[in-house]
């Protein structure tokens, strides 16, 4: 869902937001998801980053509570400094929102590789969000910017996806299986001209729900917004949820997990003293051991 399209058409939208507002906060509550708090006449709006793997998603939203004790400043230096402008990276999924004395905060959308990286005033990187990602520490957003793979196509024989990845996964896929192998080359060219042209400012923005939840620019079955955020916070709040909810699956089964290789570690054990007693014990003790068992039964009965 953070296809470079939809990534263009979101940074537009807060390109429209969030400049001349104030960045009041910074900071993150769990392991892969940063907020940010604006501040603009007396109005806060919070920008909700998650970066979890297979999740990259964004929300932006009028209301949020922070926690009164488990979360983390981060992103200190960026802090109380007015946004000037919201910027995409050219044909990549990156974007990235210019603050005073030109700090930058670039959110770098890479799949498993997506980051948050802060940039000082003299274009080095002054903090990570992600510190697995150790090569984002020489980050430079020029290096993010990629040409206009439209400008000449020559590979028309391969999967639309390979002649034009800012399509995403699951366009490319659409387009692969609606018309990509009946259409000759110059068809195909075509199609990709139109596509790449229609994308640049769909019609709308579809949260659909085929398998798991994403965002479409194409007509399909869903939940139809006009905006790109819109979208994005329908998006956020369903695989927030799934995420929730998956976490909590995880521990239950692993509480289960734990108590069933109690239980058979337990039953093992009594299978080998009882194997144990039936090897070294006298047929005269195990005749014993017989009545016994026998006895305690016909009382429970």
């Amino acid at each position: 869902h953070c296809t470079y399209y939809f990534l263009k058409n979101l940074s537009f939208e807060l390109s429209k937001i969030l400049p001349n507002s104030i960045l009041v906060d910074c900071f993150t509550q769990s392991k892969n998801e940063l907020i940010f708090s604006f501040l603009s006449d007396h109005t806060q709006r919070h920008l909700l980053v998650n970066i979890s793997r297979g999740f990259n998603a964004f929300a932006l939203k009028k209301e949020f509570h922070k926690a009164k004790s488990k979360y983390q400043n981060i992103f200190r230096p960026c802090t109380n400094r007015k946004v000037t402008s919201v910027v995409q990276v050219p044909n990549d999924r990156a974007f990235y929102i210019v603050l005073e004395n030109n700090y930058k905060i670039v959110f770098k959308m890479h799949g498993n590789r997506s980051n948050i990286v802060l940039i000082n005033e003299k274009e080095e990187v002054n903090a990570i969000f992600n510190p697995k990602l150790k090569a984002d520490l020489s980050l430079k957003v020029e290096e993010l910017q990629k040409s206009d793979p439209l400008i000449s196509v020559t590979n028309l024989e391969d999967k639309p996806s390979k002649i034009l990845p800012q399509l995403g996964k699951n366009a490319s896929t659409h387009i692969e299986q609606e018309t990509w192998y009946t259409l000759n080359l110059a068809e195909r060219e075509t199609l990709l001209i139109n596509t790449h042209q229609g994308f640049q400012s769909p019609s709308s923005f579809i949260v659909s729900h085929t398998t798991t939840a994403k965002i479409s620019l194409w007509e399909t079955e869903g939940s139809k917004f006009s905006s790109a955020t819109e979208a994005s916070n329908k998006l956020y709040n369903e695989l927030n949820y799934y995420l929730n909810f998956e976490v909590k699956k995880t521990e239950v089964l692993t509480q289960l997990a734990k108590k069933v290789r109690i239980t058979k570690n337990y039953v093992t054990k009594c299978e080998s003293e009882l194997e144990r007693l039936l090897n070294k014990t006298s047929f005269r003790q195990k005749a014993c051991l017989l009545y016994t068992s026998d006895a305690a039964d016909e009382e429970d009965s």
